[in-house]
């Protein structure tokens, strides 16, 4: 849908539907990027729905990631909602739902770190249990990197068409939800 190439401070916010069509298998890619942020958007039945390349001080936040039948694909290709790889580091990801289409199709890991994304932030994510992985978000994520840093997860249902939730306080990795597409982060 949206791929960013060799760019800085580059924004996709305000409510952005993503929705795959034809052969597309990514939602918003960030490739040799850095202080980009995709922040408070939908995506659906997407293969990789963010996807951060070589990319450096992003943030992924407040975004839903789900998938559902529709006429066209009645089983979406789904692998990893949220994948980091080629020395993606120093990213923050948060508030984000997170679900797959069933207990039979589910993304395979909520996150995927592969070798050299380095020092990233993960925190106050919601991810649907019965869709997204196997067990828990510990088992759900893939971390090949060093000195990632997660937080707080939380496993549960997501209702169609919920709402997100909120924080009042300082979580465990330093972030803290001040407003609807607003985030702090406290290092």
């Amino acid at each position: 849908c949206i791929w960013v190439d060799n760019c800085r401070g580059v924004t996709v916010t305000g409510g952005v539907q993503f929705l795959r069509s034809g052969t597309s298998h990514s939602g918003v890619r960030l490739k040799d990027s850095r202080d980009c942020s995709i922040t408070g958007n939908r995506f659906s039945n997407i293969t990789y729905p963010i996807s951060f390349d070589n990319t450096t001080y992003s943030i992924a936040t407040s975004n839903i990631i789900s998938s559902h039948t529709t006429a066209d694909n009645t089983t979406p290709t789904l692998q990893d909602a949220i994948r980091l790889w080629n020395n993606a580091s120093y990213n923050v990801v948060g508030f984000n739902q997170i679900s797959g289409q069933s207990s039979s199709n589910k993304y395979k890991y909520w996150v995927r770190l592969y070798s050299g994304s380095n020092y990233n932030r993960f925190d106050s994510n919601k991810i649907e249990d019965s869709t997204v992985g196997s067990e828990s978000p510990e088992v759900n994520k893939k971390d090949e990197g060093t000195d990632n840093k997660f937080g707080t997860q939380f496993l549960g249902s997501l209702p169609v068409g919920s709402t997100f939730f909120t924080f009042d306080d300082e979580n465990d990795s330093g972030m803290k939800r001040v407003a609807t597409n607003e985030l702090a982060l406290y290092l």
